[in-house]
């Protein structure tokens, strides 16, 4: 398998793209820098590119009642659709009911009602869902965090997992199973062959989880506090002093080194989610863990401070929530929603702690309120309170990155297999609104606010943002989605060429690519003497540690003599580049668009460079 580990990436940007050179060409017949056009320099025809890049924002909404069972037939004139609080129009509308697009006659009749025709036959009104919009095809990524949970929970969940996918998706769905044990490792990429899924969940059940570290040394730091004795004469107190204070720094360590598990985790979905960012259609990620607490060590704290709380020397020296919050993570979970609601990923969370009850939560039912707990003093610190905060803070984290993308959490994992019918609701129910913002892409993260005409009478969950990218942030975008996810999309025909690589120093070779274009294939305007085309070129590069480039853009002019149009249309526009690879399994993703008629290609090259 192949394993990310986040912190080589950003030493590797400088190697794998400080070799970079441009030497566009078309045919065989013109060679050219990258940022100058093939015309003469007494060319005085000039051309205006102008093309327009329409963009539908879409947010999906799933409206279900008290009992968190799908509302079915709303229609467009039920909803209201605000972006920055201000109301938008809804320019599309799409309700999906049981897996299949109702069309305007089902206002008329129930859900999969048939109608009689003339001929004495009856006639489905709705359509076979592989016939829904290619924005509405649904992407499933199931991330299961190895390092935040136990074997034995993992493979309970997992076993549900695998009956959830044979039974619930549809073939048009595409499923993608990564694990995050420190490094990230895809274990199957985006496919719509369930079979490759369910070969991969084996292969993950055998390996070992490390939910057990975090839980083994806590325990020996509550065994610590509990066996320090606070009664007696001066000596044995100045004694407990030393302990509480080695105690002390021990759960400082233990807090710190969760905050790190936690942001690299964290990380570790973000390039899921930033490489899911250039698909197509609706995207959902199922966040397999034993939980990620905001405030780590907080429950130890809080033990310390009941333990220890009536020495006097020892009053000072923790300030209860102010300590809790020197390692607080919320604004890394923030990054992370932030990204999944700009990429159009909705966060479903999936607590495989191994607790006894199973129950959905959302956002209607509330938070919990850590304040309000209180906590035991003395003897054996870890009671039910202590554990209560524990769990409830783990909890908060499931609900918030779920609750601020529109998604759920699943609670628990008794009744696990019924429970996540909730789960196929939402990949076969809900209600798709669109629209066009009237304003170029800036760039921003905009707020999201969809509400019923009739509030109260049904609970409505959506993704609460959303980013507004320009073209080039979209291609960048489609270019690592065919990097990572081999996401491949190529109406112009691009071909990916390289050639053997020459070594220069070590383990490092100077590899040549070209990319060839059919000019036959793209818009060229005719002027006085030539007919010209624009191109972009994005390239992006990731080798088998994982470590990935930025995504380069480089233009790409093309400029051909009228008479030399009709010969040239058989030929390709080819652009060379040179890129310094470290030997090894390497990975090159190129993506290509039209700036003319505004038509994209995204391809993947797999190869080994060196012996």
């Amino acid at each position: 398998m192949r394993r990310c580990e986040p912190r080589p990436v950003l030493a590797l940007f400088a190697l794998l793209l400080v070799g970079l050179l441009a030497l566009p060409a078309w045919g065989q017949a013109t060679d050219s820098s990258p940022d100058t056009p093939a015309s003469s320099p007494e060319s005085t025809g000039e051309i205006f590119f102008d093309s327009v890049d329409v963009n539908v924002v879409n947010v999906e909404v799933f409206v279900t009642d008290r009992k968190d069972r799908p509302v079915l037939g709303l229609t467009q004139d039920d909803f209201l659709l605000f972006e920055d609080k201000e109301p938008v129009e809804i320019s599309n509308f799409l309700a999906v009911e049981n897996g299949v697009e109702s069309t305007d006659e089902d206002e008329a009749v129930a859900p999969e009602t048939e109608v009689a025709e003339e001929g004495g036959g009856a006639q489905s009104l709705v359509r076979p869902r592989e016939q829904l919009p290619p924005d509405q095809r649904l992407h499933v990524v199931i991330f299961v965090d190895n390092l935040n949970i136990r074997p034995s929970n993992r493979n309970q969940v997992l076993g549900h997992l695998r009956r959830f996918l044979r039974e619930s998706l549809d073939n048009q769905d595409r499923v993608m199973l990564v694990s995050f044990d420190g490094s990230l490792d895809i274990r199957q990429e985006l496919t719509s062959i369930p079979e490759l899924v369910q070969v991969a969940i084996d292969d993950l059940e055998k390996e070992t989880g490390r939910g057990m570290d975090v839980e083994r040394e806590r325990q020996l730091l509550l065994r610590q506090i509990e066996e320090v004795g606070i009664d007696g004469d001066s000596i044995n107190r100045g004694t407990a002093e030393i302990y509480a204070q080695q105690a002390l720094e021990g759960i400082r360590i233990h807090a710190s080194g969760i905050r790190n598990r936690t942001r690299f985790t964290l990380k570790a979905m973000e390039s899921i989610v930033d490489s899911l960012a250039g698909l197509s259609g609706r995207k959902a990620m199922l966040y397999v863990s034993g939980g990620m607490p905001m405030l780590p060590g907080q429950a130890l704290f809080e033990a310390w401070r009941s333990k220890f709380s009536s020495v006097p020397n020892l009053t000072g020296m923790v300030a209860g929530a102010a300590e809790t919050l020197s390692y607080d993570s919320t604004a890394d979970f923030q990054d992370l929603i932030a990204k999944a609601n700009a990429n159009r990923v909705v966060l479903y969370t999936l607590d495989a702690g191994g607790a006894s009850n199973f129950s959905v939560v959302d956002a209607s039912q509330g938070g919990f309120d850590l304040g309000a707990m209180g906590t035991a003093s003395g003897g054996r610190i870890w009671g039910s309170d202590l554990q209560t905060i524990e769990q409830s803070g783990l909890r908060q984290t499931f609900q918030l990155l779920s609750d601020s993308t529109g998604g759920l959490s699943f609670i628990n994992t008794r009744g696990l297999s019924k429970t996540l019918n909730h789960l196929a609701s939402d990949f076969e129910s809900y209600y798709s609104l669109g629209y066009r913002p009237d304003r170029e892409a800036d760039g921003k993260y905009h707020r999201l606010e969809v509400r019923l005409k009739e509030p109260g009478k049904y609970k409505i969950r959506h993704r609460l943002g959303y980013q507004a990218k320009d073209s080039d942030d979209r291609m960048s975008d489609r270019t690592l989605s065919a990097l990572l996810l081999n996401a491949s999309d190529n109406p112009l025909g691009v071909e990916l060429e390289r050639a053997a690589g020459s070594k220069e120093s070590g383990d490092i070779y100077a590899v040549p690519m070209l990319i060839k274009i059919p000019l036959g294939e793209l818009a060229l305007l005719p002027d006085q003497e030539y007919h010209r085309g624009r191109l972009s070129v994005f390239i992006a590069v990731r080798n088998e540690k994982g470590g990935s480039s930025p995504v380069a853009r480089v233009p790409m002019p093309i400029d051909i003599p009228n008479d030399q149009i009709n010969q040239a249309l058989g030929q390709y526009a080819a652009y060379e580049f040179t890129l310094r690879m470290k030997e090894g399994f390497q990975r090159v993703a190129v993506g290509v668009r039209d700036e003319v008629a505004s038509v994209s290609s995204t391809l993947r090259l797999n190869f080994r460079v060196g012996e």
